[in-house]
């Protein structure tokens, strides 16, 4: 298993997704099903060979560090009623404002990470693409947001995200006690 937490769209994007059973390679990932509010995984797109989209809940899953292992069988229709009608695909977040309960505009979500065994999310805010590639910003816990607009352009973050609850580095997180 994959140790600390991995980007979606450079690490987990793509993976081969293969049957815990038989070893048979079933798809590839293609998005994260998250709740953006609880900072939790819900479950993960698949793209099938006959290139069909269906989902899998979190739950049935171990995220390896070269392979999604499931069993073929745990796979459902990709559906956000249900299950996952409080989820938000991951590429509907990528770039969403990040906005402050007082109304101040602190950057826009550039990455999502998340840690595999648990299935924690986190997220890296920054002001522009330049200051992401550029080691700027800061990164949150995924649990920190209070709201997400259903629009998919704003997250809501408590006044005081920069001073008290943003860390420069995923390290911080995993550092001070663990990956939460």
């Amino acid at each position: 298993m994959k140790s600390g937490p991995v980007n979606f769209e450079t690490e987990l994007k793509g993976m081969s997704v293969l049957d815990i059973a038989t070893g048979e390679k079933i798809g590839s990932v293609s998005d994260i099903i998250i709740n953006p509010t609880e900072g939790k995984v819900l479950g993960l797109a698949i793209i099938r060979s006959d290139k069909e989209v269906r989902a899998v809940s979190a739950d049935q899953v171990q995220i390896g560090a070269d392979a999604v292992m499931m069993a073929d069988r745990a796979m459902e229709a990709l559906d956000y009623s249900g299950r996952f009608a409080q989820a938000v695909p991951a590429r509907d977040l990528l770039g969403s404002n990040v906005v402050t309960q007082d109304g101040r505009l602190v950057g826009s979500i550039r990455s999502i990470h998340l840690a595999p065994v648990e299935l924690n999310l986190y997220y890296r805010v920054a002001a522009s693409t330049l200051q992401s590639v550029f080691g700027r910003g800061f990164y949150i816990s995924g649990d920190l947001p209070t709201a997400f607009s259903r629009d998919g352009k704003r997250m809501i973050v408590p006044p005081d995200v920069e001073t008290t609850h943003a860390r420069k580095s995923l390290s911080e997180f995993t550092d001070s006690g663990g990956v939460k």
